[in-house]
């Protein structure tokens, strides 16, 4: 493509001498077209006014007498320039009623009324340059007029004075571009060479020299451009030079933070030493190769990764060379008849890591630049071998540390400085009945408010921040341990033990460690020994007096029935009540030993359904003595539990007729089977699933300061009670790994809730 104007001289001086020409030729014959111009319009312009006077009388002719012949006549002669005239007869509404098409002048038509003479008015682009309008008048009133359209120049123009000018104007150019050409081939020739040969340097080309004619300035600007060409020449091959030795350092470099970058990502020691090899054997040409771990604890080489083919060497010799470059620390290079060898230690810090064993086929030793990169990566190998090595390490710590704290039955947690959980192990969630929630890093406050029981939250809370102060710090241990209560809605409540110990990284405390322990049945185990001894102490105590008091009891019992006898009748009532007191005394006795003695269960498969039923048949007798109406809502289906019946029956009627017994008025008694899972209950922790039996009267209740003692021997609210109906009870719902609760409220009736395990083997089953 051709820039404007031309970078060369001699291109410049012909365009520009060009342009000169151009515009002269051009500006003469605008001058010409311009005279030839005016000279035309005014021919044109006075056919036109001519024409048109002519065509008005004939026109009025035709408007008044509709003969259109005189205007044919007239059109018809015309000769010359009057051909290229259009001409129409308007009628006095401007409606066109013969010649040519009317032509549409720009701006509004004139009123007719007021035409004199001639009007002008500009010509429709295209068809005439002017409109010349005469009016056409008959008994001093214009009827119409006549438009004459003033021919256009083009077309003369064109046809006649166009052609001569361009001819004119196209010889005048090509004299000019031959002058100058001539004259810048004449004057311009040394000039152009020289811009050609720096052209040339610039594109890189340092082989142009000038040949050089004559003297003068031309002659010593070539020299001088001859010694500049020489000297880039060979400052060009000096950079080259240099450029090659710093291609090959960035090469270097650039591999270096590839292989860097590749394994970077990579913490998996194999990965990193199967590409690391695949690296190094690649950039080195070597047909194999060999990683080797150095175990310091040993003092061995171990081979890690390799290539599948490996040279045929000695095993002395594979030795050898081996040992040396672990001794010397530093590149060990050795030629066979067949192979050479070159051994790199793998080193981080002053540790050697491994040993990186290349080999080719032949006697040819590896080339200075590839000895000196492999010696620069030979670092960065053993800096990852080491990373990688520390990484497992670290996994293999942390996996064990898991595994440890996954194995205590304790529950674990750490906690940051910003009582942010850490770490929790699995016993931790289930204790806090969070088994399936993330809580490694939520705060503590968040997952305690999880747990749904606001009181246990608060003392643990306080509990942490109490061991969190610098009394605790200092002495490593928790200020106040304790053991707190765990009341999770729907569970069975939870006693559990907590300790806080500073968590310390040296001499600085970093966090704190808590520890949970579920003590439940530990409590309970502590409570039935407890119980256990005070039962067999009640029992020494009871076979002891049981033996003293029955045998004065019989003699009392017979004397006071012989008594009875004798008397006359208004005292025999007198005796009556005696032997009656007596029998109830007897009876305390015999309670006694009963729940002094140890038990002993025989336990089947039951279905509880009939064995409510069977205390239904029990009790309806005393429900009516006492105007009670029982009311039972049993499952639909069959729950098999595995107890001892007669036992059971026992512990069912103790309850039933406590309820009874509190309606001294009469009522409802509701005897009720619940699922405790479906139910919202808690369930028991020896068993899978729960059956609960729910009696709920609406009698007097039990005040508050009574429900804890309510299960004591001999503590009763009735004249006539014994106060061992709910001990034995509780005995019995514990002889079969049972549970028993009690709700009440003063005037709002009571509830007891009996829990037993579903039989395993049955379950429950549709009914």
């Amino acid at each position: 493509m051709i820039g404007l104007p031309p970078r060369g001289l001699q291109n410049a001086l012909i365009f520009y001498f060009t342009c000169i020409i151009v515009v002269t030729s051009g500006f003469f014959g605008v001058v010409t077209l311009s005279r030839e111009n005016v000279a035309f319009f005014q021919e044109s312009f006075h056919k036109s006014v001519f024409l048109g006077r002519t065509l008005v009388e004939p026109a009025r002719r035709f408007l008044t007498v509709g003969d259109p012949e005189d205007l044919r006549r007239v059109w018809e002669h015309r000769l010359g320039g009057l051909l290229q005239v259009r001409a129409t007869v308007f009628d006095a509404h401007w409606a066109p009623r013969w010649g040519d098409p009317p032509r549409r002048p720009e701006g509004p038509l004139p009123d007719l009324a007021t035409l004199r003479e001639m009007t002008i008015l500009p010509g429709e682009t295209g068809k005439s340059s002017r409109e010349l309008i005469f009016p056409i008048a008959s008994g001093g009133q214009v009827i119409g007029a006549v438009g004459i359209g003033v021919p256009e120049i083009y077309p003369f123009l064109r046809n006649e004075s166009l052609v001569p000018v361009f001819f004119s104007m196209s010889v005048n150019i090509l004299l000019g571009v031959g002058l100058a050409i001539f004259v810048a081939q004449i004057i311009l020739r040394p000039l152009q060479d020289l811009l050609d040969g720096l052209e040339a340097v610039k594109r890189g080309d340092f082989s142009q020299r000038l040949a050089i004619t004559g003297t003068g300035e031309l002659a010593q600007l070539g020299e001088i451009f001859n010694l500049m060409v020489t000297s880039l020449q060979e400052k060009t091959r000096e950079a080259l030079e240099r450029t090659r030795v710093l291609d090959e350092k960035v090469q270097e470099l650039w591999e270096i933070y590839g292989l860097t970058k590749e394994m970077g990502f990579s913490l998996h020691l194999r990965q990193i030493l199967e590409r690391f090899l695949e690296k190094a054997q690649t950039l080195s040409f070597s047909s194999y190769g060999q990683i080797l771990l150095y175990h310091p604890a040993s003092q061995t080489l171990e081979a890690q990764v390799e290539t599948p083919v490996f040279p045929c060497i000695s095993r002395e010799e594979y030795n050898g060379l081996l040992e040396k470059c672990l001794q010397r620390t530093e590149p060990i290079e050795a030629t066979t008849r067949n192979h050479t060898f070159l051994l790199l230690p793998l080193v981080s810090g002053r540790l050697v890591q491994g040993i990186l064993f290349l080999g080719k086929q032949g006697q040819q030793k590896y080339s200075e630049g590839i000895r000196r990169f492999l010696e620069t990566i030979a670092p960065l190998g053993g800096s990852l071998i080491e990373n990688a090595r520390l990484y497992n390490h670290v996994v293999e710590m942390k996996d064990y540390v898991r595994h440890v704290l996954e194995s205590v039955d304790s529950g674990v947690a750490t906690l940051d400085q910003d009582r942010r959980l850490v770490t929790s192990n699995s016993s931790f969630r289930q204790l806090l009945g969070l088994a399936d929630a993330p809580l490694d890093g939520r705060p503590l406050a968040e997952v305690l408010h999880q747990i749904g029981d606001p009181a246990f939250s608060e003392r643990l809370s306080r509990a942490v921040s109490g061991a969190a102060s610098e009394e605790a710090v200092v002495t490593g241990e928790l200020r106040a341990p304790g053991r707190f209560a765990l009341h999770r809605p729907g569970c069975e409540p939870q006693v559990i033990q907590v300790r806080v110990h500073p968590l310390r990284a040296g001499e600085k405390v970093i966090g704190q460690v808590l520890v949970l322990d579920d003590l439940t049945r530990l409590e309970q185990i502590e409570r039935r020994m407890q119980e256990s001894e005070k039962w067999a102490v009640l029992g020494r105590l009871a076979a002891s007096v049981a033996h003293e008091i029955r045998n004065p009891l019989v003699a009392i019992r017979g004397l006071a029935e012989f008594l009875g006898e004798e008397l006359p009748a208004e005292q025999a009532g007198h005796v009556r009540v005696i032997v009656g007191e007596v029998d109830r005394l007897n009876k305390v006795v015999e309670q006694l030993l009963n729940l002094a003695r140890p038990e002993t269960t025989h336990l089947r498969r039951v279905l509880l359904r009939d064995l409510l039923n069977e205390l239904l048949l029990l009790i309806r007798h005393e429900a009516a003595r006492h105007q009670v109406e029982i009311r039972s809502e049993w499952l639909p289906e069959s729950v098999y539990v595995n107890i001892d019946p007669e036992k059971m029956k026992q512990a069912f009627l103790n309850v039933t007729l406590n309820a009874l017994q509190a309606m001294e008025r009469g009522g409802v008694l509701t005897i009720r089977m619940k699922m405790a899972r479906s139910a919202g209950l808690p369930l028991l922790p020896t068993a899978a699933e729960t059956v609960v039996v729910e009696f709920e009267d609406n009698g007097a209740g039990i005040p508050p300061e009574h429900l804890d003692q309510v299960f004591e021997p001999f503590f009763t609210t009735r004249p006539h009670g014994t106060g061992l109906g709910l001990a034995i009870t509780r005995k019995i719902l514990d002889l079969h790994q049972g549970r028993v609760t009690i709700d009440s409220a003063p005037g709002q009736g009571t509830r007891v809730r009996l829990a037993l395990p579903v039989d395993s083997v049955a379950g429950h089953h549709e009914g």
